[in-house]
């Protein structure tokens, strides 16, 4: 008989996941990707409030002068003037690649593994390691 599962909403792309109780470990993410791209915009976030905070703006003006010490030049070139319309074309295999991809239900988003009909939203308690 196939294991039962957790039903969870990812915390990043709100999408609809199982996850077998052999692989479930806490996740919140239905996968890696969304784990990934969360956790880029919690550091961005990290960085943007320790930047705004008084010991990271003086450590980054230490930092500016530090990098005008070493380069004697620190003005760039102007950029080259361009059409105010100009768009890219998307082709549509690129705009296919970065969708997110969608878990298929009934089977466990980590190891693609079946789970049976039985399906929880919480998480299990008093679990014991089982013995060897």
């Amino acid at each position: 008989m196939a294991p039962t599962a957790r039903f969870f909403l990812c915390a990043y792309c709100r999408a609809q996941a199982l996850i077998c109780r052999r692989c479930d470990r806490g996740q919140r993410y239905c996968t890696r990707t969304c784990a990934h791209r969360a956790r880029k915009i919690r550091q961005r976030e990290a960085a943007r409030r320790y930047q705004a905070s008084r010991m990271g703006r003086f450590r980054h003006a230490a930092r500016a002068r530090r990098y005008r010490l070493l380069r004697k030049n620190v003005t760039h070139q102007g950029s080259i003037g361009c059409s105010r319309h100009a768009l890219l074309a998307l082709d549509a295999s690129v705009r296919m690649r970065c969708a997110p991809q969608r878990p298929v239900w009934g089977r466990c988003c980590v190891c693609r593994g079946p789970c049976s009909g039985l399906v929880r939203r919480a998480f299990l308690k008093n679990r014991r390691s089982e013995p060897s």
